[in-house]
């Protein structure tokens, strides 16, 4: 047997009896998997008809004998449910189906609200059950830095060939002071990168070292209240030194005065894509619908950069493409992107997306949802207010699909009254490093 690991679904389950509510005799050890893409399809043709959503779901599973029924439930983990979402027809061990979904239940699926539950003829309520959760879900940002070699103290002057540049995005968990990051950088022979406290132009003190140097940077970290205070003060910043240079070599303060990011990955496509490449950036959309942005990825290969209408899971449309940023090569940034009446209000809605091409993916490598930074103070009171709702009467795509662990209101609310171990799904950039994949087992004959 042999099976090979690929980054190919947008959702996962671990089925098991113990996820079971009322729970079953504890010796019972039937197990699943289950693995999901959700793709949603809006006839440009066609604006009065609600587009056409899909959750195509894989289930293999041990349990003994015939199962009686499966289903997709509404509900939280731990919580008794009997509200059927959408069920099965033929549940048997190995079950291939496409369900066709609602943007409420899609809504349920990615904000952690459903789960799948197989029942059997001794287990009529449930033998294995499993919550759904997204693979590589979208972080809530809360900062982004555009990192340049001008912001360092003093100044760096690139040698030839150089360009230095990069992004880097931020989310905190403010229940116990939990900051994740990404860093994307183009710094060749990089050798050590570190975030630092101070206001743009001050040489500032270093605050701790980041996890590598080398690009992408993916790290984690319980910060003091004092760090607290100069993240959300705007006056923390990362920066990069590299082989042979006393003084760093780039910088970027971490701000939130570009209003929407985009976290770029394989995950994000339809249908999703292995690849080991990953991107960032941050955009500011002017009153005269120019979009001042500034993108970072890792693609080796690449041979354009687009910007499409569209939401999260939504098929790319040639016909809804919004802009062909003018180079494709890392680092991208400008201000040379002007978008038209209707291009922008899906921009503020949250209905834009970015696409990376490569040779080896002509359709995409990477994808990200063009979404707004997260407004947060991260009071160590507990006072943090619920997210501003930013854009009515469509709900923005951060509001709706695996932006967080929770949809953000649910989310803020969570930070604020329980315990970090009572969360249920895992970290961002634990998923982002370690890919939740499908694996394809064959029988060969030796």
């Amino acid at each position: 047997m042999r099976g090979q690991l690929l980054q190919t679904n947008r959702l996962y389950s671990l089925l098991s009896s113990q996820n079971v509510v009322p729970s079953i005799p504890s010796g019972v050890l039937s197990r699943g998997v289950l693995l999901a893409n959700y793709t949603r399809f809006a006839d440009p043709n066609d604006v009065k008809s609600p587009p056409d959503e899909t959750l195509a779901i894989q289930v293999d599973h041990t349990i003994f004998g015939n199962p009686e029924s499966a289903a997709l439930f509404q509900g939280g983990t731990g919580r008794r449910s009997t509200i059927v979402l959408s069920p099965v027809e033929n549940p048997r061990t190995q079950i291939r189906q496409q369900l066709n979904i609602t943007s409420t239940i899609a809504r349920d699926v990615f904000s952690q609200q459903s789960f799948f539950q197989v029942s059997s003829n001794s287990f009529s309520n449930g033998e294995i059950r499993g919550q759904l959760l997204p693979v590589d879900p979208i972080p809530p940002i809360t900062h982004s830095a555009r990192m340049d070699n001008a912001q360092p103290v003093p100044p760096y002057s690139p040698e030839y060939g150089e360009h230095p540049r990069g992004c880097a995005i931020v989310t905190i968990d403010c229940s116990r002071l939990f900051m994740e990051y990404l860093v994307v950088h183009n710094v060749e022979g990089a050798v050590r990168a570190q975030a630092g406290v101070g206001q743009r132009g001050e040489s500032g003190v270093t605050a701790f070292e980041l996890a590598s140097a080398s690009s992408p940077i993916y790290g984690s970290r319980l910060i003091s209240g004092s760090e607290r205070s100069a993240l959300f003060g705007w006056q923390m910043f990362f920066q990069v030194f590299k082989v042979g240079k006393a003084e760093p070599v780039l910088r970027g303060q971490l701000e939130a005065d570009n209003d929407y990011f985009a976290y770029l990955s394989g995950t994000q496509m339809v249908p999703p894509v292995t690849t080991s490449a990953v991107g960032c950036g941050s955009f500011d959309l002017r009153p005269d619908r120019v979009v001042d942005y500034d993108i970072s990825h890792t693609v080796r290969n690449p041979s354009a950069v687009a910007l499409y209408r569209g939401k999260i899971g939504e098929v790319a449309n040639v016909g809804h493409i919004d802009a062909l940023f003018p180079t494709y090569q890392s680092p991208l940034h400008g201000s040379d992107v002007r978008l038209s009446s209707a291009d922008r209000t899906s921009f503020r809605e949250e209905r834009t997306y970015i696409t990376v091409q490569s040779s080896d993916y002509p359709n995409g490598e990477l994808r990200g949802q063009v979404l707004r930074l997260l407004t947060a103070v991260c009071d160590p009171t507990g006072g943090d207010p619920a997210p501003a709702q930013f854009l009515p009467p469509d709900i923005p795509a951060s509001q709706q699909f695996g932006v967080a662990s929770l949809i953000p209101e649910l989310y803020y609310q969570e930070m604020n009254r329980v315990s970090p171990a009572s969360l249920v799904a895992p970290h961002w950039l634990a998923l982002a490093c370690a890919w939740v994949a499908v694996v394809v087992l064959e029988r060969r004959a030796l």
